[in-house]
C-alpha cells in the first residue's frame, strides 16, 4: 500500500490545538490518542475503519469523529483519500459546547459517523484547500474551526432521534427536565412545555412519568416550590419577588401551594430555617 503523508508548512505543530493534514492510500496501524479528538473526512474512494473493534466502510462525504482513548485503525486502497483534523481535547470541548446530542452520542460509543450533504461536503472541501494554501497559521486555524463547526451542525441532525420513536420522547423529556430544574421554563405551564417538543403529547407524558415517576404538571410544580424554598433560605428577596421568579403569577396562590407542600407559609419557613440574616 502507498502511504503518502502530505504536510504543509502553514499547518499547526503537534503541540497546538488543531493539526490538519491530507492522507492518500493510507494504512494506519491500530492506535489511540491520549489527548486528541480525531476527525476524518473522506475525500476520495472508500475508507475501511476499525474503531473499538467495530469495522465499517466510509465513502466520500462521510466523516468519522473519534474520542481520545478509542483504539482505531485505517485501511484504504491506493485511490482512497481523507483529510485529517486532530483537535486537542480542551479545544474540542470548547467547540462542541452546547451541542449536547452530539457529545452524548460520541461519548456513548467512543466515535461518531456523520454523512455530509452535497453542499456541506462541497463547502468543507473548499475549506480544506484554503487550509492547505493559507497565507498564515492563524488564517488556516480559523478556517479549520469553521470546518469543525459545519461538521458539528451536520452531526446534530444525525444525532437527533426519529421524532416518532420512544428514544425521541426520552431525549426531549430529559431536555425538559434539565430546563425545569434550572428554572429556564419557570414562565411555562406543563402543556406549553410538551407542546414545544416534536413528539406526541401522550408519548411525552408517558415517557416523562417513566423517567421521573411524576407527570409533567406535578414535577413542574414541585420543582418551582423546591427552588422557592432554596431562594427563601439563600437570598433576601421578598416572598412576592420569589413567587414571580419561580413562575407564580399570583403570590396568594404561591403561598397556598407552599403551605400545602411544606406545612407553613414562606415567611414562617424563612424565619424558622434561615441561618444567615440579610
Amino acid at each position: 500500500m502507498k502511504n503518502e503523508y502530505i504536510y504543509k508548512t502553514n499547518e499547526r505543530a503537534d503541540y497546538s490545538d488543531i493539526n490538519c493534514h491530507a492522507w492518500k492510500g493510507s494504512v494506519v496501524n491500530e492506535h489511540a490518542h491520549r489527548d486528541y479528538y480525531e476527525i476524518i473526512i473522506v475525500t476520495g474512494g472508500d475508507l475501511e475503519n476499525t474503531v473499538e473493534g467495530e469495522t465499517f466502510t466510509l465513502r466520500m462525504g462521510d466523516v468519522l469523529i473519534i474520542r481520545p482513548g478509542s483504539s482505531h485503525k485505517i485501511c484504504c486502497e491506493d485511490i482512497g483519500e481523507h483529510y485529517n483534523i486532530a483537535v486537542r481535547s480542551e479545544c474540542f470541548e470548547r467547540l462542541i459546547s452546547g451541542k449536547t446530542a452530539v457529545k452524548n452520542a460520541l461519548n456513548e460509543k467512543g466515535f461518531l459517523t456523520v454523512t455530509l450533504n452535497e453542499s456541506e461536503y462541497g463547502y468543507i472541501k473548499d475549506c480544506t484547500e484554503k487550509i492547505e494554501n493559507g497565507i498564515s497559521v492563524s488564517y488556516s486555524y480559523t478556517v479549520a474551526e469553521t470546518v469543525i463547526s459545519v461538521i458539528f451542525i451536520a452531526a446534530m441532525d444525525n444525532a437527533l432521534p426519529d421524532e416518532g420513536s420512544r428514544e425521541a420522547a426520552a431525549y426531549y423529556c430529559r431536555d425538559a427536565i434539565k430546563k425545569i430544574e434550572n428554572g429556564s421554563l419557570s414562565d411555562k405551564n406543563a402543556s406549553e412545555i410538551y407542546r414545544s417538543y416534536p413528539v406526541s403529547h401522550s408519548a411525552f407524558i408517558a415517557e416523562f412519568k417513566r423517567i421521573t415517576g411524576k407527570n409533567p404538571s406535578d414535577y413542574l410544580k414541585e420543582s418551582k416550590l423546591y427552588r422557592a424554598k432554596n431562594l427563601l433560605l439563600t437570598t433576601s428577596g421578598s416572598v412576592l419577588d420569589i413567587s414571580y421568579e419561580v413562575g407564580y403569577e399570583s403570590v396568594s396562590h404561591f403561598i397556598k401551594c407552599f403551605k400545602k407542600k411544606y406545612g407553613e407559609t414562606p415567611h414562617k419557613y424563612r424565619n424558622e430555617n434561615k441561618k444567615e440574616k440579610y
